[in-house]
């Protein structure tokens, strides 16, 4: 962590620079970069393992939503269904296609274009730089310079929830989440695993329940799928 406090702190300096509406505007556009590259991908096709903490692995076969993803085999993941935790929720949220706005919308919260600075984020391959935009109730963590989503956080009714995607896939030239997790106030609460992906359902693998749901996304590099 030290050998980053450096980088952090010459970017932030020069955030703290920009004049206020330059600093709006430029949340704004990482915003939108997201919501294009994230609606640009089209349907995509997986299988995944769902696992409740401590609970058993539960498959998956989906198809990408705007809000989630829809079930052809399993339950659906999507972020306007009141009917399941807000666990799942957060994950459908990162999961899905459309404009993160809309999915905080559906969460009940707004999510304002706020430049609240640069953060750490720890992946499996090390550190990386996130700008984290929003408040502090609600906000989304963004990789600077191609805005794919790395963590949602949402504070509510005194609870933290925490959505993080600590890898991405190798498809859809690395824009679909490997793996989603979710905490409450830090204790972990939910992982979906994506364990494989395709252009169409007849691309996949044959859905496993055995399939580990441990690992940071496929353990198989599969063809990219255009944009």
């Amino acid at each position: 962590m030290s050998r980053w406090l450096p980088v952090v702190a010459a970017v932030l300096a020069s955030t703290l620079m920009l004049p206020r509406a330059a600093t709006a505007q430029h949340a704004a556009h990482m915003l939108e970069d997201a919501a294009e590259f994230r609606q640009a991908l089209g349907p995509v096709y997986g299988n995944a393992i769902v696992r409740d903490a401590g609970g058993p692995p539960i498959p998956l076969r989906f198809q990408t939503d705007s809000g989630g993803v829809d079930a052809l085999v399993g339950n659906p993941l999507l972020v306007s269904d009141e009917t399941v935790g807000f666990d799942r929720r957060l994950a459908a949220a990162l999961l899905g296609s459309g404009p993160l706005g809309e999915a905080f919308a559906a969460l009940g919260f707004r999510l304002p274009e706020t430049n609240l600075g640069v953060e750490v984020f720890e992946t499996p391959e090390g550190a990386i730089l996130v700008t984290r935009i929003g408040s502090p109730n609600a906000s989304v963590a963004l990789e600077p310079g191609i805005s794919r989503p790395r963590e949602i956080r949402i504070v509510g009714g005194g609870v933290a929830w925490i959505a993080r995607i600590p890898a991405y896939t190798d498809l859809a030239s690395g824009w679909y989440p490997g793996r989603v997790d979710v905490s409450v106030d830090g204790v972990p609460s939910l992982s979906v695993v994506i364990t494989d992906l395709g252009p169409s359902s007849a691309n996949l693998a044959p859905l496993d329940a055995s399939a580990p749901g441990d690992g940071a996304g496929p353990a198989l590099v599969f063809p990219r799928l255009p944009l």
